[in-house]
């Protein structure tokens, strides 16, 4: 679509330009320039508004699960390429108003911590460990997370319909933090970002 409006507003700017040279007016070239520009300008803004979605934003599109805006966002391990940003994410969510926290508590059916869940998690944990060489802080977060599924927590799990993706969402009301492991099963990443690496 985009691309579309550009070739429309090329074509605009040159049927100006051809106008304004044939009549020899300058100060027409000119605005003709400069209205062409602040166009571009808004298009691409909004382009880019809705080819990068905020953290909420794809959580919401990935999962249907609707989050509050956080206090703060601390991307452990990023893993995500590709066009359908394939591959692994850990992220800690982090939420100071009491408003938030109540809307996070209520997002979703929460089920309590589980043997079962727990078991889980840890075992996606070792999969990051095993397949990916972590930056120092990226590994350190991983291990306070395994240490905190000793402690009671929130657990909810959604999984895609292709068998494969899935999330856990892990939250600790009372910390205001809730930890987001996601899984994209899609081809082999075509890039990566610089938290994770994958292992020769």
């Amino acid at each position: 679509m985009i691309i579309f409006l550009w070739a429309i507003m090329l074509i605009g700017f040159v049927f100006l330009v051809t106008y304004a040279l044939a009549k020899k007016n300058k100060w027409l070239i000119i605005s003709s320039a400069a209205g062409v520009v602040i166009l571009l300008g808004i298009q691409l803004y909004s382009y880019k508004s809705y080819s990068f979605p905020t953290f909420v934003e794809t959580v919401q599109l990935n999962w249907e699960v609707s989050l509050p805006e956080p206090s703060a966002l601390q991307p452990m391990v990023a893993a995500r390429g590709g066009l359908q940003g394939e591959g692994d994410d850990y992220t800690i969510v982090e939420y100071e108003d009491p408003a938030s926290i109540n809307l996070v508590s209520q997002s979703v059916a929460w089920s309590d911590r589980t043997t079962d869940n727990e078991q889980q998690v840890r075992e996606y944990i070792q999969s990051l460990r095993d397949n990916y060489e972590l930056e120092e802080e990226a590994s350190k977060n991983l291990t306070t997370l395994s240490d905190m599924l000793d402690k009671p927590y929130r657990f909810y799990k959604k999984e895609h319909a292709d068998g494969e993706s899935f999330a856990y969402f892990l939250w600790f009301p009372e910390e205001g933090r809730l930890h987001v492991l996601e899984y994209n099963h899609q081809d082999l990443l075509d890039s990566m970002k610089p938290s994770m690496k994958p292992k020769n």
